[in-house]
């Protein structure tokens, strides 16, 4: 779209859209916390600086619990519109990658540095505001990273994903551990009694590779003989209703590992397939000097982050938030431009349409993996693969059948809403303007973090994108048979000042949520306002920011507060290049 103006037109139609659509649920925001990375002496602040990432509340005590990369942070929610950092705890010589709570345990997951084969789960008795100190009870070693950990309702099981990154030793040599998943048990509802741990591998499914890659599977890093269960990486974990099973995604691998709880075995890996791009419309190029949105003759990997499970019509459906994902090491890497590669005549019988693909504003720029899609006696690749989905999907439980996929939603309705913010990518001494577009060649939006919630018979589901910060929202109706996600509205905490950099911006403390790690929804029957509440962790900005999530029938016909009406954002853009 070279024209300005039809870009003039199309934001001010969208500013028109935005004033008279009624919409049914949206944000109010209420405060944001600034979270120090470092609480000695004088607190210091900073973007990308580890403070905060993952956080899960208490009900009862109006506590969140947030970890950093080497902090754990309580904070007190009871007033929602003033939280109040009450007490952390540092912990040395660790990075602290998740956090959970159950029972009055707090279970925390941290990847040792020095002996990263011995990373472990530490459990504190919960903090409360009669005590000043943080008990700790058990301190148990599980593996190489563990991912994220996730406990059953009676909180004698948690179950955790051991991602086992690879890594490089002194002599650069790639070491790729084992990935597995933990199952930790408490013999009693006395958590600081005894537990047993076992970890379940992936070696059965070594020999099944081959099958396994027909269905979308990927096995990655071969290097040096590496096998399939080493190279799997564990990431996030879903329990379906009853508890018996665990939903676990394997990013790189492009696939969801399936975990009995009750025999304790991983019994299935369900490929995700392909998504064919050129069936939707998204911007592949960040030197094209604006946004275009095409579609284009090539794949993407689904590769998820974050997986939640519900039912709808009572039927089990597993929702992802596609991230996408590469692995890449200081002497290998899967990674590759697509100008770089050379192309077959069946991507592209005509070779001037090749060619022309090649160009950095069309396809030349585009990350693509090298590991799929190569013809194996020409050399020559028959067809492209990128990472990420740019969306979120939903799939039935049963079958792993895809059953809806967001498709180009991200990239568009940045566009229409908050044009400015399009596939940018938050930089500490980079101006907002400059930033735009700069993602389109990676992942675009990078959708990583996802939540649900539940407001009468409507599903509200929620999902963070990584750049620039930005959260979607979509609903689904809970009586259909089938879900039917409908577009709410995006939410991005960023002001239109585009002569600041994003380092400015923050020490004004203006922006908030940039790289939404991870997303709390709060009920109404829990939440200390009587409404439900969202809270959004950012861990690119170091911010806990607490929202009332507004749910409105469309009939009613007032506006909600808090709905964003902007809807001049690419307007704004425009203005700031001029």
């Amino acid at each position: 779209m070279k024209s300005s103006g039809l870009r003039c037109t199309i934001a001010i139609l969208s500013f028109l859209l935005q004033i008279s659509a009624s919409v049914k649920v949206s944000l109010e925001k209420l405060t944001t916390l600034y979270v120090p990375h470092s609480f000695e002496g004088t607190r210091r602040y900073g973007l990308s600086s580890g403070a905060v990432a993952r956080a899960v509340f208490d009900p009862e005590a109006k506590l969140l619990f947030a970890v950093g990369s080497k902090n754990i942070i309580i904070v007190d929610t009871s007033d929602p519109r003033n939280l109040t950092n009450t007490r952390y705890l540092p912990l040395t010589g660790v990075d602290i990658t998740d956090v959970a709570y159950c029972g009055g345990y707090i279970f925390v997951a941290v990847n040792n540095k020095s002996d990263p084969g011995k990373g472990r789960v530490v459990v504190y008795q919960a903090y409360n505001r009669g005590s000043s100190s943080i008990t700790e009870v058990h301190k148990i070693v599980v593996g190489d990273r563990p991912e994220m950990l996730l406990p059953t309702s009676d909180c004698r099981k948690v179950v955790i994903t051991i991602e086992a990154e690879a890594y490089q030793n002194k002599t650069g040599l790639v070491i790729d551990p084992e990935g597995g998943v933990g199952i930790l048990k408490f013999d009693t509802a006395n958590i600081s009694g005894t537990y047993t741990f076992r970890k379940l591998d992936f070696k059965h499914f070594n020999d099944k590779v081959d099958e396994l890659a027909t269905r979308g599977v990927r096995h990655v890093f071969r290097e040096n003989n590496n096998p399939f269960s080493n190279d799997v990486e564990p990431e996030h974990v879903t329990f379906n209703t009853e508890e018996t099973k665990a939903y676990i995604s394997l990013q790189e691998n492009n696939a969801i590992a399936e975990v009995d709880l009750v025999s304790e075995t991983i019994t299935a890996i369900h490929g995700l397939g392909f998504k064919d791009w050129s069936k939707f419309k998204m911007d592949a190029s960040d030197k094209d000097a604006d946004v275009h949105l095409k579609t284009w003759p090539i794949f993407g990997m689904y590769q998820p982050d974050a997986v939640k499970y519900t039912e709808i019509g009572n039927i089990g459906y597993l929702i992802t938030a596609n991230e996408g994902d590469a692995k890449e090491y200081k002497n290998w890497s899967e990674e590759s431009r697509m100008a770089e590669l050379e192309l077959s005549d069946i991507f592209e019988s005509n070779a001037t349409r090749r060619e022309e693909l090649r160009q950095i504003t069309q396809l030349g720029r585009l990350k693509v993996t090298k590991i799929e899609g190569k013809n194996l006696t020409t050399g020559k690749y028959d067809k492209l693969y990128t990472y990420g989905g740019r969306s979120f999907s939903i799939w039935r439980a049963d079958t792993m059948e895809q059953v809806y996929d967001s498709g180009g939603d991200f990239e568009y309705f940045t566009f229409l809403t908050n044009g400015f913010l399009f596939n940018s990518n938050v930089d500490d001494g980079r101006k907002l303007c400059a930033s735009f577009d700069s993602r389109s060649d990676d992942k675009g939006p990078e959708p990583e973090s996802l939540e649900l919630g539940y407001i009468d018979d409507t599903l509200v589901i929620f999902i963070g994108n990584e750049r620039p910060g930005s959260l979607m929202i979509y609903t689904v109706d809970r009586t259909k048979s089938l879900p039917q996600p409908v577009y709410q509205g995006m939410y991005a905490d960023v002001p239109s000042e585009f002569a600041k950099t994003w380092g400015e911006l923050y020490a004004e403390r203006k922006v908030t949520n940039l790289d939404p790690e991870d997303l709390v929804f709060v009920p109404a029957s829990k939440s200390p306002t009587g409404q439900p509440l969202l809270i959004v962790i950012g861990a690119n900005s170091g911010t806990i920011t607490t929202y009332n999530v507004l749910h409105q029938k469309h009939s009613d016909p007032d506006p909600l507060p808090g709905e964003n009406q902007e809807g001049l954002g690419y307007l704004l853009w425009m203005l700031c290049t001029m």
